[in-house]
Order: C-alpha cells, then structure tokens, then sequence
C-alpha cells in the first residue's frame, strides 16, 4: 500500500482469484473489476487507486496464460502517479496489450501510467541455476525518488547468471546455498544498473517475504532487513544498508547473547524511519536476550516476542530554526529519539540503554530550560533574542555521546488586539458602521489585512478600524489582520460576506393576453442589486415559450391556447430574494367570422340546408344570434348553425350571428333571411309558382276567368278542352263535321260547274285548306269552303281533301 503525502492518493495492491467461472466480478466503489476467464481460479495481482475523496479511481489486473498462480511480491508507486508491479510466475502473463513469458519459474516486472494503464513488461529469469524456486524463492521490490526500481531476491541456489529484460547479467560471488541478490533497474527501461550478491547461511533465503524487508529511506538508500522464523538459525537476523550502487555501508546483527552465531527466529513485522534515517522497527523474537551492536536491548516484562526498539545514527533537536515569540510558551523535543523517548521508565533490569544527560551551550534566554534527562527545551522567554546558535551534548555510555548545533529566534511578544464581533454580513453600496477594536495593548508598529480588504473597505493604519462602503460581492471570506509588533504577530480572523442589494422586478402591468402563433418577448423591468438568477413557478409556460434564468426573460412563439395563468418569478441575489406575478393568457389568433351567402330565401314547409358560418383564427367557444329565428328555424349556440323547417311566412329580415373566442374575442356577421309562402306545398314559392293551387290553370288565366287561384276546387269553364276557359275563348274548338253534296263529281270541259257548298257542323271554322290543288278553271275559296268554277281541260279522275 502506497499514501501520496502531498495528494492524500492511495494505491494499492493484491491477488485475486474466483472459484467460480459464473462469479468473476469484483466490486471497487463505483468500479467494477471482472477477473478475465481464463484461468479464473488462479492468483493473480491487482492494483486500485482510491483518490483523496475515497472515490475509486481505477482497478486493473493481469491475465494468466497458464495454469500457474502469479503472486504478488511487491509495489513501486513513482511521484508521477505511475506504478510498477512484481509477480512470480511460470509461463506467458498478459498484461492489456503486453504478453511475456519463460518456460521457468520467473519474475515479471509490469508497468502501469498514472491512469491505470499498462505501459509495458518485462522478465527477470534465472537462467543460471534454471529457473527459480518455486516453494522457497522470494522477492521484494521498491521504488527511488529518481523512478528507478530496487529488487531484492532470497534464493534457496547460489546465482550466477539472471537474465533481465532479454539481457544476460553475470553475479560473480560463488555461494555454497542460499544467496541474496539485490538489483537496481533504471525505471524506464528496466535495465540493470547495479547488483549485488550475498550468500546467507542454510535456509537463510528460503521463504524470505514473510519474515525480512526491502526498503528505501527519505535519503533513497537501501535497507535490507534480513531475519528468518522458519528453522532456528544464526549469523542471518541483520540489517544492511546500500548506497545508490548497492556498495555495502553499514551492517550490524541482532544477536542472540551477543554472539551472531547463536540460533534464533526472528521476523521484522514493520520498518518506519525517522526525517535522519534512524530507524523503528517492530519485531518478533523467539529470544528476550538480544543484544545490538555490543548493547543489550531493553525490553518490557511481558510479552517480550513482540518488541518496538529504535536504532539511532543520528540526533537533532526540534528547536534548530525555530522562531517563537515572548510570552508564548513552548515545548521542543529530541528529533530522532522523541519516536521512543529520550529515557526508559523501566528500570536497569530491562533497560539499559537509558541516556545519562543532555547539556547546552551557552545558557539558554531567559525563561526557557533544558531538561538533562529528556533533553527537552521548554518554557516562557521573557526577552527577545536574535537567532543565536548553541551546541547540545547528548552523553550515553551506551549509545554513545554525540553533540551538533541548533539555532532558533525569539522575537518580541505579539499584541493583543481584541474586537466585539468579527464575522459580518454586509450590503454592497450601502456604508458600514466603522468597526473599532474594543481592546489593544502591547507594542503595534502595523496594521494589515491578509488578503487585502474588499474595494470600498478600509483599514486605519494606526488604530485597526474598519470602514467604508463596499463596492463589490464577495462570499463568504476569511480575512487576517495582522497586528505586528518589532518581532511578532498577532493574527485576528476575520469573516466577511458582502451581499448584493435586494433587487426590484415587474412586468409591465403584469398582465399579457397574447395571440397563438404570434411571437412574444416579455421582459422584466428590474431596479436595485444584480439579479444573480431567476426562478419561476408553475415551471409548465405556455408551449413554445421559455423562461431565461439567467435574464428573467419570458419569451418564444405559444402554439396551443391556455387559460389565463398566473406565474410568481423570483429575483434572486446574495441579498435575498424578492418576487412578483404575472399573468399570461395565449388565446390564439384572433377570429374572424363569415357567411357563403349573404341572403337567405326559406319556403316555408320546405326544410332548408343546415346553414353556417365560416371562422378563422381561434376557435370559438359560443355563439349568439339576434333577433330570434322564425318559427320552424333553429340556431347551434355550439356551432353557430341554422337549421331547420320554417313554419311562418317573414319579409326579408337581417339577424347578426356572434362567433365568440377566450381572451374576448368576438366576430360577427350578417345574412338576410326570408320565408316565401307555399299555399300548395309543392315546394316552389307562391311568388314563383303559376299555379299556386295546383289546379292546372295558371294563376293569371283564373284571374282572367275570374275564378279563385288559391283555391284548387275553384277552376274555370272550358267547354271545348282547349285550355281557355269559356269567358276568354272566342273560338269554338269542338270538333269540326264537314260534308259536300256529293262525294263524286263528274265535269265537263269547259262547262261550268256550278257552286259545290259544304255542310259545317260543330266547332267553329278558322280556316280552310284543300289539297291537292283543284284542276285548272276550278278554285276553292278558303273563307267558306265553296268549290267553283269551269275546267279548262281534261284530267284524270282525281281525290282532293
């Protein structure tokens, strides 16, 4: 597990296997990890990354091209975010879109880019012996500041030759059995940059990892902690420490009765250091006489396996560059030994390595004292004091003595400054009440606000009072005035919030009736503060309208018609928020009525065609018709249609019909309607009708005839059937009988023939014709009938009619 100090970024690292093929899914957060399906039930690492928020970030694994477990044996994570992961393994491994592999029991280094990302691969296999230990072999790995990585190797084999990203690298120390290798690769290209060989005593490297540590301290040198709890075993429990090219530069063993040869189990359980590179360490000991460097080591009572003890190199102070104030008290300990303390409250019986006494030099200011058995410095200075250096001596006859040099400032003591309240909420244009310190002593040679004041706000430079009017908004912020004197400050927090005024807001007269289909752009009058945002409320406008939030503009193009609404919008500042109605009433596009015909001729008895008016624009919701319709006519007050069976005869008459729309719209229109008689109920009016009472003689004839044309029993007399009655006809036309004296008539040639007069009954004679026309000498006269005349010459026996 890796914590960045400065980002709070966790990242950190496992094995997982599923013992399902149906159940590979694992779970991180919002995050989801699904073990890839081959060779789902064997061990193979992981890596997450948890942000300082503790939200997962990402999560990655490997896929194994074998029936082998990868194990994990170590992390790196570089300042870059980037990580480097080390698995043992046997056989091809797949990492995103990088596979490597060896035929033996190896190790894989992978390369992973601050998102998770895997950016490459490489091997570490043991060519020389072949192969690594499956059971026993072990490795560790760490990073450097400079993103190279340190690889620590516990063989159960002497190495000789490893081969390392495709290169062959030789280890030229000969062991008898179990060997330690160390490497150091460039964190690029993961090429060996140094290595080292040491040969452990039997059984010291087998199953290292859980009993010994590999680590890198703050100055990037390398400890190894080697210790061992599988069989008892001496000249093995140490730790070393390697410079950047693994050259040896120190070395020192725990030791069983203070002899490194004696057999003993150990493990070290966990490593810190300290800023100087002393080390805590926790360990288990199977022993309680340990002794370190010639020193036995304290120990508690009980329970003496598990141990805390601390390795000191080096000492500090906490007091070398600190700057304090008069008056103040203050407490500095040991640097180094203050992670165990300076003195064991044990006794002698259990700890020896008690320290006999601290001393400084020259004395320390006035008010301030060392304490010789803890070392610590404390107090109250009474005086100022330049930085000034002095040399602490810390004396042990265990640890041995050591002395270096501190230096530290005491200045002079801070003011005090005191007002009632400190935390204000103001109003942008409008000028606060100063605000006046209600208490000030010491020396003050400045006053200054950090950051500076809001514009508009001032500080006075020589007594701390605020005032002034501010111009601007701000939220809520923190202010420090510092009050210094020659050598010290006094920091008093300020809290200041600066609202914006109450702003005003109206819409006209707050009341729009607008046209469907028509645009419309609505915008509020405003006065006071910026509006910092609108609201409104019901949300639903009109549809293909909209509400700007960031202007209070009502706008767009209403397509369907609405009720008269009553909308509340807000204006809204750091001020408050203050509010006004407005009602919007869409109620189409106007309406416009009108009639196919202006004029409206009914018969009565003779139902009409359903007769209506035509609109445009809005719909009408009513309708309205004066004066009332004759009887037999009925009008839709849903609809505006007329229709019906006219009962009663009326001249001519206008009646006007409303058409009627919401939001008060109105049209109207005219048409002229008349009822014509129909005595005879043929359907065509008496003004139209000849024969108004049916009767077959046309109204004018029984005008003339002088009988009643109304009434169809009243018709006149015609005797001969011609159509005239007697009074008007002078013609009598019955049938007209004709007959002549004889019906043959012999002529002689140029003899008279007499007059041949004709018999008329009947009818009277209107006119007379013969055919064929009489032989010459003979004539016919057309006004009575009479045949006459002499023959002038011969002819054939003819007929004539």
């Amino acid at each position: 597990m890796h914590v960045n100090s400065s980002t709070g970024v966790l990242t950190f690292a496992g094995q997982v296997s599923s013992g399902s093929s149906s159940d590979r899914t694992l779970t991180f957060g919002d995050l989801s990890l699904e073990i890839p399906s081959s060779n789902y039930n064997y061990n193979r690492p992981f890596v997450a990354r948890i942000n300082a928020t503790g939200d997962f970030t990402w999560v990655t694994t490997v896929t194994p091209g074998s029936t082998y477990h990868r194990s994990l044996q170590g992390m790196a994570v570089h300042d870059d975010g980037s990580v480097d992961v080390l698995m043992r393994t046997y056989g091809s491994t797949t990492l995103g879109s990088h596979t490597v592999s060896s035929s033996t029991y190896h190790y894989v280094v992978g390369s992973l880019n601050a998102s998770g990302g895997w950016t490459g691969a490489a091997t570490i296999v043991a060519e020389d012996p072949a192969g690594f230990d499956v059971t026993y072999d072990s490795a560790m790995m760490e990073g450097t500041s400079e993103g190279d990585l340190v690889v620590a190797m516990w063989m159960t084999n002497d190495a000789t030759r490893l081969n390392v990203t495709g290169t062959a690298h030789w280890l030229n120390t000969t062991c008898s059995g179990d060997s330690l290798v160390v490497l150091r690769l460039d964190g690029s290209e993961l090429t060996v940059e140094a290595s080292r060989e040491d040969c452990l005593t039997n059984y010291g490297g087998h199953s290292a990892e859980y009993y010994s540590q590999l680590l890198v301290d703050p100055q990037d040198r390398v400890w190894v902690f080697l210790g061992h709890q599988w069989q008892y075993i001496g000249n093995n429990h140490r730790m070393m420490r390697l410079d950047s090219s693994l050259n040896l530069d120190f070395e020192e063993y725990l030791e069983y009765s203070n002899n490194p040869a004696n057999s003993y189990s150990m493990q070290w359980e966990d490593i810190a250091f300290d800023p100087f590179g002393n080390v805590l360490a926790s360990i288990y000991t199977s022993q309680s006489s340990l002794y370190w460097d010639d020193t036995y080591l304290g120990r508690t009572s009980s329970s003496w396996n598990y141990q805390n003890q601390f390795f000191m190199e080096t000492a500090g102070h906490a007091i070398d560059g600190a700057s304090f104030n008069t008056g103040e008290a203050v407490v500095h300990g040991v640097s180094g030994l203050s992670a165990m303390g300076a003195t064991c409250i044990l006794g002698s019986s259990y700890c020896l390595e008690y320290l006999d006494s601290w001393a400084i030099s020259p004395a320390l200011p006035d008010g301030l004292t060392l304490n010789t058995a803890t070392g610590v410095i404390s107090g109250t200075a009474t005086t100022n004091m330049t930085q000034t250096n002095f040399t602490i001596w810390m004396n042990d006859t265990a640890l041995g003595n050591q002395q270096f040099n501190v230096s530290f400032t005491i200045l002079d003591g801070k003011p005090t400054v005191s007002y009632a309240q400190t935390a204000f909420v103001l109003e942008r244009g409008t000028q606060i009440a100063p605000i006046v310190p209600t208490g000030i002593s010491g020396s003050i040679v400045s006053w200054a606000f950090v950051p500076t004041l809001p514009a508009g706000l001032s500080l006075g430079a020589s007594n701390g009072t605020i005032y002034g009017t501010p111009t601007v908004n701000l939220t809520a912020s923190t202010f420090e005035l510092r009050v210094s004197s020659n050598g010290a400050t006094r920091v008093v927090g300020f809290n200041i919030t600066i609202n914006e005024p109450l702003a005003t807001i109206s819409y006209g007269n707050g009341s729009y009736i607008i046209s469907r289909d028509a645009a419309a752009d609505i915008r509020p009058t405003l006065g006071g503060g910026a509006v910092a945002s609108f609201a409104i409320l019901p949300t639903d406008l009109p549809m293909g309208m909209s509400f700007n939030t960031s202007t209070g503009r009502i706008h767009g193009t209403p397509l369907l018609i609405t009720e008269n609404t009553t909308y509340t919008v807000w204006a809204n500042n750091s001020g408050g928020s203050v509010n006004t109605t407005v009602s919007i009433w869409i109620v189409g596009t106007g309406l416009t009525l009108s009639f196919p015909a202006s004029d409206l001729v009914l018969i009565i008895g003779t139902t009409m065609q359903p007769f209506a008016g035509q609109t445009s624009g809005s719909a009408p919701e009513s309708w309205e018709i004066l004066p009332t319709l004759p009887a037999g006519l009925e009008f839709g007050t849903s609809n505006g249609t007329i229709w019906g069976t006219p009962t009663e005869a009326i001249p001519a008459t206008n009646y006007t019909v409303w058409a009627n729309a919401s939001g008060g719209q109105t049209s109207q229109a005219t048409v002229s309607i008349t009822v014509l008689e129909d005595t005879d109920q043929d359907g065509v009016p008496d003004t139209t009708d000849t024969d108004d009472d049916n009767d077959g003689w046309g109204d004018t004839d029984e005008t003339a005839c002088s009988t009643d044309p109304l009434d169809d029993s009243s018709t006149p007399t015609d005797s001969d059937n011609d159509g005239t009655c007697d009074a008007l006809d002078a013609v009598d036309d019955s049938p007209v009988f004709l007959s002549y004296p004889v019906s043959v008539l012999y002529l002689t040639l140029n003899q008279s023939m007499g007059e041949l007069v004709p018999t008329v009954l009947g009818g009277d004679v209107t006119s007379w014709e013969i055919n064929p026309n009489l032989p010459n000498g003979l004539e016919f006269n057309n006004t009575t009938g009479v045949i006459s005349g002499t023959p002038t010459n011969t002819f054939y026996p003819i007929v004539i009619t």
